[in-house]
């Protein structure tokens, strides 16, 4: 018989227990988890999970990319999820979800938070349009007024640790060379 193969998806808890927790770091905390992560990258221990932010950060200084919403991936212009019924949704995690396209792409415009619209770290920030909807915690605490985010100050202390690392060329070559190693799609 063997085993299948399943993917589980909208499997999410308010129970603390089954949260996900490296978005409740404080910033020191997620400080000490970038440090870590630019050693398990130069290290190049591809198998550990390194810090989103420091991931965010690579994907766009190697890869010169921008990213324009908070995922690009569910753009339509840049993919689809279709169920097992056949209908369309431009995010798997949208699966029996009535959700129109403003709806989305409201949650998914950085220019739709005052905060966001003009950081200077808006073209490397990733945040995930789907826990956004849920309602889920992240770093941008949307559910709030006055809204908190320490990714610029995070995105900061990248910046410098790569300044840093720079001095020492074949360290900075280990990093662009290393990080593809980490790169995964969810």
């Amino acid at each position: 018989m063997g085993l299948k193969k399943y993917d589980i998806v909208d499997v999410f808890s308010e129970n603390k227990l089954l949260a996900l927790t490296y978005q409740e770091k404080s910033y020191e905390e997620n400080k000490a988890f970038v440090d870590d992560s630019f050693d398990i990258v130069l290290n190049n221990e591809y198998k550990q999970y390194i810090s989103p932010i420091l991931y965010e950060a690579l994907m766009s200084l190697i890869f010169k990319t921008s990213i324009k919403h908070f995922c690009d991936d569910i753009m339509p212009e840049n993919g689809m999820a279709i169920d097992v019924t056949g209908k369309n949704y431009r995010c798997f995690r949208f699966w029996g979800k009535d959700l129109t396209d403003k709806e989305i792409d409201f949650h998914n415009a950085k220019e739709s938070i005052d905060l966001c619209k003009n950081c200077e770290f808006k073209g490397m920030c990733m945040e995930c349009t789907a826990n956004k909807i849920d309602g889920y915690k992240t770093k941008l605490r949307t559910a709030i007024s006055s809204i908190i985010c320490d990714k610029q100050k995070l995105f900061e202390y990248i910046i410098e640790r790569i300044v840093l690392l720079s001095k020492d060329q074949n360290k900075l070559k280990c990093l662009v060379n290393n990080f593809p190693n980490f790169i995964q799609y969810a």
